[in-house]
């Protein structure tokens, strides 16, 4: 219980970070383009994940400086708690809370939290597909279709998520190798042709446009 303590407070100090002034300041370029392009999200190819979510939040909640930040903010949060449970799974408890506590206070990621771009979102997702990549090399197979939607939607939120992706297919191929297990050979192979798709539908219809 102590140990859940720790990681809701720090979480709670996270947001409560995030929140302050997150209003304050007036869309800068990049975010007034986001709220544009949110308008047009099924043109966008590049953060197209982004800009839907953009489009529909402000259906309901309006163009505003809090409003349009607000998803990003939250992105951010659950951040927090997807970094410590990653932590916990690779190393310990202390360590997992270092890194929340890291993330919660880094002026990068404050930044990033009160920004209406997608990096928070990108970030949150490659911490999720991560955590479930370590689950998979731990044998819990039944995490394959989790990896693969998270990072899906990964490619679908930035177009430099696949440097992640890349990396995590060959940390999950060594491992294989190592282990030479074939089963787990044929679904990394499987993973990369569900994947294949999106990534050469991002590369092909990628626009600069839309940053």
């Amino acid at each position: 219980m102590k140990k859940n303590f720790s990681i809701i407070i720090i979480t709670l100090a996270g947001l409560a970070l995030r929140l302050f002034r997150l209003g304050y300041h007036d869309l800068w370029y990049d975010e007034g383009a986001s709220v544009i392009f949110s308008k047009y999200y099924f043109l966008a190819h590049n953060t197209h994940l982004f800009y839907t979510i953009l489009h529909f939040w402000t259906k309901f909640f309006g163009i505003n400086e809090f409003s349009v930040r607000f998803p990003a903010m939250v992105f951010s949060v659950i951040s927090i708690p997807i970094i410590y449970m990653l932590g916990k799974k690779l190393l310990d408890h202390k360590t997992a809370l270092i890194a929340a506590l890291i993330m919660a206070i880094s002026p990068m990621q404050l930044w990033y939290a009160q920004e209406a771009r997608a990096y928070s979102l990108v970030t949150m997702l490659g911490l999720i597909s991560s955590y479930f990549a370590v689950l998979i090399i731990t044998k819990k197979s039944r995490c394959w279709l989790f990896f693969i939607l998270f990072s899906i939607m990964g490619l679908l939120a930035g177009e430099l998520y696949i440097l992640l992706l890349v990396s995590q297919i060959i940390l999950l191929s060594v491992h294989a190798y190592r282990k030479k297990d074939k089963d787990f050979i044929k679904n990394i192979f499987i993973s990369i042709l569900i994947q294949r798709p999106t990534v050469l539908n991002q590369k092909r219809k990628y626009n600069p446009t839309f940053n």
